[in-house]
């Protein structure tokens, strides 16, 4: 018998109020957890003891808060707004459209649904199984059917409005579950004989840009302010971790945190002032912001320790070979997994029982049109490889997709600098060691430095604020340099 309870606790859309974390890690942690993952559909998951059951619920239920036992019926709502003001671009789809969609859920969904942008790259489109785009067509969405009976992916054939869109859900999961319609065509009709909904007729196909795959960790800038992305290894973010985090956000005014499909947290809208409060908190933790791309570019199954030590396997040896991999998302597809967003896919194909010996588990490799993750369409590449034969045929993967590669397409790899402003050539000193900035404009005021002095009136006396480093070890660095490293 299992001896701990999975909980899953949904975030709507990829959002959580740090008030509403901080409570959840609050009464996980008094129930015996230490630590919580963040979900590839952007939820929460944490183990609780049997013996703590009874507790853990009363609390919940005190709190008002929704969870799951052990179970997965209501999915969360996926959605790209972890994206918004960061990966994606100027674009009618804002932080209040998002809302408003959200606020119109007046029940459970049973199906899976993303609601994406799709001039982003950070959330995939496709890993639902009612997937809406927003179409070029203000406030018009997209919809795609991905349901198991159909095996591919069917364009709903107009397009759906905002506010319909949670309507829209409730209507097809009445046709599909409770009435066992599992024809999408036929789905298709009768939902769009409803006059309530506001349609719009298809003029022109969906034109998905070239996937480039985000660098979704760090302390990054956007506009005036930074955002914070923070990735674990093993998935498990420390309870105490969170529960700090929670508290600066809320003493910082910081009314959101976001979950990724990555399974990572994002922080946006961090000030200059209180940015050395956040490298603080970082470095008592230890948390490190600076993992390689071959490590973040994988798609693993949820809680499962299995896949977890295979890619490290694979990404030890990719990184012991010094293999590029940018552009490429890897994933590792059990059987009764379906779509995964995921360029290169390793599909697990059974045990193989012989003479009463199980061997090991061998793989096929696929990979998908074009290398884009949100194309379904995959194609075979190598077949009943085993473990220690992974890495050769990836390799191969990998060179394959490079050779392939367009004059354009490979512009569009570029990680994108942004126009260049003349302001941006303003000197900063940046530690080679913990990679803190020192801006003149703002000063140290842990080192109580007053803003617009410069680095080269400070005494030699001065150390970094965060790791006590030399004045030294600072190297110079322009604000344009830093925003397109």
């Amino acid at each position: 018998m299992r001896h701990k309870h999975i909980v899953k606790i949904n975030a709507q859309g990829g959002i959580f109020t740090p008030l509403k974390l901080k409570s959840i890690v609050e009464i996980a942690f008094s129930c015996g957890a230490k630590h919580i993952n963040f979900g590839p559909r952007q939820e929460i998951f944490l183990n609780i003891h049997r013996e703590n059951r009874n507790e853990f619920d009363q609390k919940m239920q005190d709190q008002k808060l929704d969870f799951e036992l052990d179970t997965d019926e209501f999915p969360n709502i996926v959605s790209s707004y972890p994206a918004e003001g960061i990966f994606s671009g100027d674009y009618w789809l804002s932080e209040g459209i998002y809302k408003d969609i959200f606020d119109q859920f007046d029940y459970w969904p049973r199906l899976k649904i993303n609601i994406c942008d799709h001039d982003q790259s950070l959330i995939p489109l496709f890993s639902g199984e009612l997937n809406f785009v927003a179409s070029q067509g203000y406030q018009y969405w997209f919809l795609y059917l991905n349901l198991k009976e159909e095996n591919r992916i069917v364009r709903w054939n107009k397009r759906i409005y905002s506010t319909d869109i949670p309507k829209i859900c409730k209507e097809i999961e009445e046709l599909y579950l409770n009435n066992k319609f599992t024809d999408a065509q036929q789905i298709m009709d009768l939902v769009n004989d409803n006059t309530k909904f506001l349609f719009q007729e298809i003029e022109k196909e969906l034109e998905l840009p070239r996937y480039i795959f985000p660098y979704y960790e760090g302390m990054n800038r956007y506009g005036d302010k930074f955002w914070l992305g923070v990735y674990r290894r093993n998935y498990q973010f420390p309870i105490s971790f969170i529960h700090e985090l929670c508290s600066l956000c809320i003493a910082t005014n910081i009314g959101q945190l976001c979950t990724t499909t990555w399974r990572t947290l994002v922080v946006k809208g961090i000030e200059q002032g209180s940015r050395i409060q956040w490298e603080k908190l970082l470095g008592k933790h230890g948390i490190n912001l600076r993992h390689s791309a071959s490590e973040l570019n994988w798609v693993v199954e949820d809680l499962n320790s299995y896949e977890l030590k295979l890619k490290k396997h694979i990404t030890d040896q990719f990184d012991d070979q010094d293999i590029r991999t940018f552009g490429l998302v890897f994933g590792i597809k059990l059987q009764s997994a379906k779509h995964i967003p995921a360029s290169i896919i390793m599909e697990e194909k059974p045990f193989i029982h012989r003479d009463q010996l199980k061997l090991l588990s061998q793989y096929d490799i696929y990979y998908t049109e074009n290398f884009n993750p949100n194309n379904p369409a995959k194609v075979l590449f190598a077949k009943n490889i085993g473990k220690n034969g992974l890495v050769a045929k990836l390799l191969e993967l990998c060179k394959m997709y490079y050779a392939t590669l367009t004059e354009t397409e490979a512009v569009t790899m570029l990680e994108q600098p942004k126009p260049i402003n003349p302001m941006l050539s303003i000197e900063m000193y940046q530690c080679k060691h913990c990679f803190t900035i020192y801006d003149e404009r703002y000063g140290d005021e842990i080192n109580n430095i007053q803003p617009q002095t410069p680095f080269a009136s400070i005494g030699d006396n001065y150390h970094c604020p965060v790791c006590e480093s030399p004045k030294s070890g600072f190297i110079k660095i322009t604000e344009q340099e830093l925003l397109t490293s």
